[in-house]
């Protein structure tokens, strides 16, 4: 298993708790989307976020929904094993290279990806899963929305993640 080199990130004074994160994946852009996504949504959580390898014993152009989403649950499973994987938060973004058969581009998923291609430009892969997983912490940001969210699954953090939430309204982050 190889394991890429971790995303620190320090959180705001008064800190008290440390999430560590795996993403299912070597890519760096997904490491510091997901990195950036718990700095906005969490800032007084300190974090560590590394990259694992993964796979996703799907096609590697997945099609549709349920692919993807298959694809991102066997990427979860893969690493489960992981050393820190029972104290961690496991985190897989499965997009598929969908762009590399209708753009006719070879590994665009370390480039520009599809939503660069789509947007010309204007939308980076790195900000369009960084918004994705900004989208997956929201539940972590508002547990008094989401009961069946079980924040005991994140020893230590069951208090702090309201005020964390709390803290970065306040502050209009």
């Amino acid at each position: 298993m190889t394991v890429a080199r971790p995303v620190v990130a320090a959180a705001a004074p008064g800190l008290r708790h440390h999430l560590s994160v795996i993403v299912a994946s070597q890519n760096a852009v997904k490491i510091n989307a997901v990195a950036a996504a718990l700095r906005q949504a969490l800032p007084t959580v300190e974090h560590r976020v590394t990259g694992c390898e993964s796979q996703s014993r799907v096609a590697d152009q997945p099609w549709g929904d349920e692919e993807t989403l298959t694809g991102a649950f066997n990427r979860v499973e893969s690493i489960r094993s992981h050393p820190e994987a029972a104290s961690s938060l496991l985190v897989a973004i499965e997009g598929g290279d969908a762009d590399d058969r209708v753009f006719g581009r070879v590994k665009s998923g370390r480039g520009s990806g599809t939503i660069g291609q789509l947007s010309g430009g204007l939308i980076t892969r790195q900000a369009y899963y960084e918004h994705a997983a900004l989208m997956a912490l929201l539940p972590l940001m508002n547990p008094q929305l989401y009961p069946e969210f079980d924040l005991s699954l994140l020893p230590g953090l069951e208090g702090q993640v309201l005020g964390a939430a709390q803290a970065a309204a306040l502050s209009g982050e």
